[in-house]
């Protein structure tokens, strides 16, 4: 059946995961631990987090999980097991760390724009926050594009969970089978599947075309190869 609408993860897909988020997380890490190297490096080790590298590893719960755990886990660290309010402040200091930091991929803008005026509706579907996501989209001037955004926090569910497919192919009056759902790790992969959307894994975020491939329908190496896999798909 035909793809008429495409959702895309956000991190690791739209935007460079390890040039955004590296830097933020360390900048968080340290807030959070008031300094403190010993917590920071238990911190970081809780998020597979590299502190000297900058690297933020494949198998991390900031990338497969939500803030929602990650703040579980981290709280006893800090001492602040219980607190209803630390969510909301981590959620902030990685809205204001990465607004600082956020690096779109170079094509990145000249797909969506293509896409739009091909006819496809597009949407976000992250476990980051919505109002993260918007920020980062409107930092990069790419709100424009998105017919809907949406975070963990939006009422859908998370991935890899199909409810944000769901929500977007209603949002676009089509079969979920009619949407493509676009991203870099297996959460995203499994969300389109559990939904009954077209599967499209790419490798531009740290899960290797290897990995992608047990779960995806398809796997390109960077969107200008969607707009190629499209265009056959349509043919």
């Amino acid at each position: 059946m035909t793809i008429k609408a495409i959702l895309f993860d956000k991190d690791g897909t739209l935007i460079d995961f390890q040039r955004t988020w590296g830097v933020a997380m360390h900048d968080v890490l340290q807030h959070l631990s008031n300094g403190d190297a010993d917590i920071m490096a238990r911190m970081a080790k809780i998020v597979d987090f590299d502190v000297q590298s900058g690297i933020i590893h494949a198998d991390s719960v900031f990338i497969g999980g939500s803030i929602t755990e990650l703040v579980q886990r981290w709280a006893p660290l800090i001492k602040r097991h219980g607190d209803t309010g630390l969510e909301k402040e981590v959620n902030v200091l990685f809205g204001t760390a990465s607004a600082k930091t956020i690096k779109g991929f170079a094509t990145t803008q000249a797909v969506l724009k293509e896409l739009k005026q091909a006819g496809y509706q597009l949407g976000i579907a992250t476990n980051d926050t919505q109002a993260n996501a918007e920020l980062h989209m409107d930092a990069l001037g790419w709100t424009s594009h998105f017919d809907m955004i949406m975070g963990y926090d939006s009422g859908h569910g998370t991935k890899p969970e199909p409810g944000m497919v769901h929500a977007f192919a209603a949002q676009c009056a089509l079969p979920p089978c009619q949407v493509a759902m676009v991203g870099d790790s297996l959460h995203d992969l499994a969300s389109g599947k559990a939904a009954q959307a077209l599967a499209i894994g790419v490798t531009t975020g740290p899960a290797s075309r290897e990995d992608l491939a047990e779960t995806a329908d398809h796997v390109v190496d960077d969107l200008e190869e969607l707009l190629a896999l499209l265009d056959g798909l349509q043919a």
